[in-house]
């Protein structure tokens, strides 16, 4: 939580106009205004101002009253601050709390309060070789998943698409949902890292895609040249296929820099819940962190929903739910070291409950799935997780999908994605 203090300091000042202590003499120091501050010796005693005894008690030389107890009157104060702190830039959006009633895809992506706090990974399934979950429910009701493949030699890589009918077992038939040259009316990169699927009205889903341009897939560049962001996007009917608009999602408007990693809910006013990473891990920007937006259906205007980052800027790859009964839960990756850069993090998965006013609770740092002894930058063996995805069966079974970073005591380090299920 976003947490405010105002200092009440009260100044109090005692103000005397007894001037004068030989009323025989023809003139004394202070006699006439602005005497006791004029640094002139005027009575000729030699002595000017303040340190003259005739100007004791004079405005000028008045101290503040030490004596506090004197004023007995101090609480009275006490409500001038009339919540003059930041508070007063904060609003409430319980239209963004709860789904549309007819957007039934959102009962696949709803949890009850007090499940979903204690999750144990499947060890019976995995997905090889590929990485950023992302699942969704088709129109017909079944399910897909939009994935990243590794180990391609494409110079741009795409989202392949895995498909399920129960939620349970998934298989690729070489589909693919999304590719960089599909976008011929503006540049998307040369990798589509991470996609979110935003059911936006009853007959079309819009697929938000972070488009990146990573100089390590570019022959031409230097691997060492900075990366690139891009919001692209394109809707869909079936689930199956992607019609690519020809223009950037949001493209400015809303807070942050260098920003990725979208994710989107449909809220009760028909509009779209984004949370997305702003300044990318970079510890050294205030605006760092995960953030949120509503965008509008259609028109796709935007509305920043916080002044302040939601999570701070160790915190990425959001994930939002609905809470039944109102409210949203916030799962998300959480590296545990301080350092801005990616080298020496473990990450693990986090979650946090988030109110209307889009802050969070105090126990937002509460970690799920923790870290086994896994440095991305270092030679210790263990399991991380990150990219969380969530996902609830028809039969109540949640499933969180996940990319798993696995350092064997033997062999080389490989990423795949697993799925953890919830135990509570």
């Amino acid at each position: 939580m976003i947490e405010h203090s105002l200092l009440v300091v009260s100044l109090i000042l005692v103000s005397g106009c007894t001037v004068g202590n030989d009323t025989g003499r023809k003139t004394w120091e202070g006699r006439y205004p602005g005497e006791c501050s004029d640094a002139a010796d005027n009575d000729g005693d030699g002595k000017y101002d303040c340190n003259d005894p005739d100007c004791a008690g004079a405005p000028d030389c008045a101290e503040p009253d030490t004596d506090t107890d004197t004023d007995t009157d101090t609480d009275t104060d006490t409500d001038t601050d009339t919540d003059t702190d930041t508070d007063t830039d904060v609003q409430a959006y319980p239209e963004l709390m709860t789904p549309p009633s007819w957007a039934w895809q959102m009962d696949y992506f709803t949890v009850e309060p007090d499940r979903g706090w204690v999750w144990e990974i499947d060890e019976s399934w995995e997905l090889w070789n590929a990485s950023v979950p992302q699942p969704f429910v088709k129109p017909d009701g079944t399910f897909g998943m939009l994935v990243s493949e590794l180990g391609g030699k494409s110079l741009e890589q795409p989202k392949t698409l895995y498909e399920s009918r129960d939620g349970y077992d998934w298989t690729w038939d070489g589909s693919i949902l999304g590719h960089p040259d599909d976008f011929t009316g503006v540049y998307c990169g040369n990798k589509l890292n991470d996609a979110a699927v935003w059911v936006e009205d009853q007959n079309s889903y819009r697929i938000i895609y972070e488009g990146m341009y990573e100089p390590r897939l570019d022959p031409h560049a230097d691997p060492k040249d900075p990366q690139e962001y891009f919001f692209c996007h394109g809707t869909t009917t079936d689930g199956e296929s992607m019609e690519p608009e020809d223009d950037y999602l949001y493209e400015g408007g809303f807070q942050g820099e260098n920003n990725s990693v979208p994710s989107v809910l449909s809220a009760s006013d028909n509009s779209g819940v984004v949370f997305y990473n702003g300044d990318m891990m970079d510890e050294s920007q205030a605006g760092s962190g995960i953030r949120a937006f509503a965008i509008a259906q259609h028109t796709l205007e935007i509305t920043q929903l916080a002044p302040d980052p939601i999570l701070p800027w160790n915190c990425v790859d959001p994930d939002p739910i609905f809470v039944e009964g109102g409210g949203l839960r916030l799962y998300h990756t959480m590296f545990l070291r301080q350092n801005q850069e990616y080298r020496g993090f473990e990450p693990g998965i986090g979650a946090v409950d988030v109110m209307d006013t889009f802050e969070v609770g105090d126990d937002y740092r509460q970690m799920l799935l923790s870290p086994g002894n896994c440095d991305l930058g270092g030679p210790e063996t263990g399991e991380c997780y990150l990219d969380p995805a969530y996902l609830r069966l028809p039969d109540g079974t949640m499933f969180m999908f996940v990319t798993a970073l696995t350092r064997p005591e033997h062999g080389f380090a490989y990423v795949s994605i697993k799925r953890a299920i919830a135990v509570d």
